[in-house]
């Protein structure tokens, strides 16, 4: 089990990327770097904004760097509490949804994301794979 937003946590998810199949299938047109970003939240350690940096090019993930978000240059950035990624991973919360409702705040153009919809879905899906363990304050019984 990985932390999440750990750069062991981001190697792992790395690997499950370039494992997937139907990863390099629906995101054969994806050209941007991309950053998961983790808001700071003190009460469950994260004492600053986190950042999973992934340069993402037409399906194949050529690195994944766990870094201050301050640091990253991702063209696109994806940013929400862990309370919100942990919905996200655990499958309860769609990210597409969470980013037309303001669960998750993007610094793309949201045309571009609905364009690749079936590229996020299945990123969404290599992190769900990551066997990621969770603040026992997000784990729902």
């Amino acid at each position: 089990m990985y932390e999440p937003f750990t750069q062991p946590w981001a190697d792992a998810f790395r690997v499950v990327i370039n494992a997937s199949e139907s990863y390099r299938t629906a995101a054969r047109s994806w050209l941007w770097s991309t950053a998961l970003v983790c808001t700071a939240d003190p009460a469950l350690g994260i004492a600053e904004d986190v950042a999973i940096d992934l340069a993402l090019d037409r399906g194949t993930c050529h690195a994944a760097l766990a870094r201050r978000a301050a640091e990253s240059s991702a063209e696109f950035v994806f940013r929400a509490p862990l309370a919100t990624w942990h919905e996200v991973m655990s499958g309860r919360l769609d990210p597409i949804m969470g980013v037309t409702k303001g669960a998750i705040q993007t610094n793309g153009p949201l045309t571009t994301l609905l364009l690749q919809m079936k590229a996020a879905a299945a990123l969404v899906h290599c992190a769900q794979q990551v066997p990621t363990r969770f603040p026992d304050a997000l784990v729902m019984p």
